[in-house]
C-alpha cells in the first residue's frame, strides 16, 4: 500500500519540479482533462476540510493501486501538490540505504502488526510513526539507520498506554509525563528491535535516543528524532489534536512543540495544510502558515 501515482488536473503550464525532489519515489503527471475523483483546490483549503476523512480516502486509493488525483490552478499546483503529498507521505515510504535492509523490512512488519487498525487512536499513532520517519528522511536524506528507527518507534509505549483514551493532559508535571514516555518507549522499542535482529549497535543507539527524545538540544542526531515528531505533529496529527483536546491543551502542544524544534524545522511550517486553530495559534508564536 504505497502512493506512487499523483496526477494533477490543471489548465495551463505546470511546474512540479520542485516538489518531485522533494518526493523522489512518487511518479507525476499533468493533465489538463478533468478527473471524477479529484479533490479540488477549493475542497481542500475549505476550513471545513476532514482530514480524517481524507486520510482514509488516501488509503483506500493506495490499496487500489490508483494515482492519487487533484483538480487546481497551474498558479497553486505547486503548493497544493506539495501539501496533499505531505499530508499523504506515510504512505510513500521512501528510503535510503540504510533502511534498504532486511531486518529494517522485519522491523516494520513488527512494528505494523502491533496497531489495532480497528482502534481510531492506534490507526493514528501508525500514521504518525510512518510519517515521522518520512519526515526524518525529509530532513536528512543520509539519516543513519539508527535515526530513522529512533523516528520510526518513538511513541511505540503509546500502543501500551494511550490504545483507547489519551491521558496526557491529565499529568500534574506534562514534561515530567512525557519523560516516563521516553523511557519506557526505549525498553519497549529494544525489544522489539532485537527480535527484528536490528544489529546490536544499531539498536542500542536507537533506544538512547527515543529514551531522550522528548528534551530539545541534543546532537544533530537527536535532533533530526525530534524535528520530525514535530513536523508530523503539525502536518498530519494536529488536526486530530484539535478534535480530540480542545483549543487550550492544543494551545500548550503547540507551545512544547515549537519549543523542541530547530530553526530550519520552523522555516518547514509555512508549507503545511493546517487547520484555523493551529494556524492561529502559530501567528501567536510568530509564524506564519
Amino acid at each position: 500500500m504505497h502512493l506512487q501515482r499523483f496526477e494533477l488536473h490543471a489548465e495551463g503550464v505546470v511546474d512540479l519540479a520542485q516538489v518531485a525532489v522533494l518526493f523522489p519515489t512518487v511518479v507525476f503527471d499533468w493533465l489538463d482533462a478533468p478527473a471524477i475523483e479529484a479533490i479540488s483546490d477549493e475542497a481542500w483549503r475549505d476550513d471545513e476540510l476532514d482530514f480524517w476523512a481524507f486520510d482514509r480516502a488516501l488509503d483506500a486509493i493506495c490499496d487500489r493501486g490508483q494515482a492519487v488525483q487533484v483538480t487546481v490552478t497551474a498558479e497553486r499546483a505547486d503548493a497544493m501538490a506539495r501539501e496533499v503529498l505531505t499530508r499523504g507521505q506515510r504512505l510513500v515510504q521512501r528510503r535510503n540505504s540504510e533502511s534498504e535492509t532486511g531486518w529494517f523490512d522485519r522491523v516494520l512488519a513488527e512494528h505494523r502488526a502491533l496497531h489495532d487498525l480497528d482502534k481510531p487512536l492506534v490507526r493514528a499513532d501508525l500514521d504518525h510513526a510512518l510519517d515521522a520517519w518520512q519526515w526524518c528522511l525529509r530532513l536528512e536524506a543520509g539519516a543513519s539507520a539508527a535515526v530513522q528507527l529512533a523516528t520510526l518507534l518513538h511513541d511505540i509505549e503509546r500502543l501500551r498506554s494511550e490504545p483507547d483514551r489519551r491521558i496526557e493532559h491529565h499529568a500534574p508535571s506534562y514534561q515530567a509525563f512525557k519523560d516516563a514516555h521516553a523511557l519506557a518507549g526505549a525498553r519497549i522499542a529494544a525489544a522489539v528491535l532485537e527480535r527484528a535482529g536490528v544489529p546490536t549497535e544499531i539498536g542500542a543507539t536507537a533506544a538512547g535516543l527515543i529514551a531522550v527524545h522528548e528534551r530539545s538540544g541534543g546532537d544533530r542526531a537527536l535532533r533530526v528524532v525530534n524535528d520530525a515528531d514535530a513536523l508530523s505533529f503539525f502536518s498530519l496529527n494536529s488536526p486530530g489534536y484539535v478534535a480530540y483536546f480542545g483549543r487550550e491543551q492544543t494551545a500548550k502542544k503547540v507551545a512544547y512543540t515549537l519549543a523542541r524544534m530547530s530553526p530550519a524545522a520552523c522555516a518547514q511550517l509555512s508549507g503545511l495544510r493546517l487547520p484555523p486553530v493551529v494556524r492561529e495559534l502559530l501567528a501567536h508564536h510568530g509564524y506564519r502558515a
